[in-house]
């Protein structure tokens, strides 16, 4: 069974959402400072590691370009409701896929570049 069109262009839409809404979550911890170095989850390099108080700021740093990253992500899906029906479905797909990577590659240089100043 086939997907219809509408329903891929649903599938895109949601996904977007759920992207960025779930960037947003997984920040706000790193913004209010209740992550601890740990192996699993935040901005670890080899100076975040080294320092307790490195790890802090350049995480909510880190957390703060997620949240932005989110925000494009959700604010484009929402976007895409309204333009996107015209476009089609595979269309919608790149679109997606390019404001999403985009959003989290300029949330991963922003970080770098805030850490090479720590």
């Amino acid at each position: 069974m086939a997907l219809s069109s509408e329903m891929l262009y649903d599938v895109n839409i949601i996904s977007m959402l759920v992207i960025g809404i779930l960037e947003m979550v997984l920040s706000i911890p790193l913004i209010l400072e209740k992550v601890p170095p740990n192996q699993l989850y935040g901005f670890r390099t080899r100076k975040t590691r080294h320092s307790e108080k490195i790890w802090y700021r350049a995480n909510k740093f880190a957390g703060k370009s997620l949240f932005f990253a989110g925000l494009i992500t959700t604010g484009s899906g929402g976007i895409l409701v309204w333009f996107g029906p015209g476009l089609g479905s595979l269309t919608i797909a790149w679109i997606s896929l390019l404001i999403i990577f985009s959003a989290l590659f300029g949330s991963l240089i922003a970080d770098f570049i805030f850490l090479r100043m720590l």
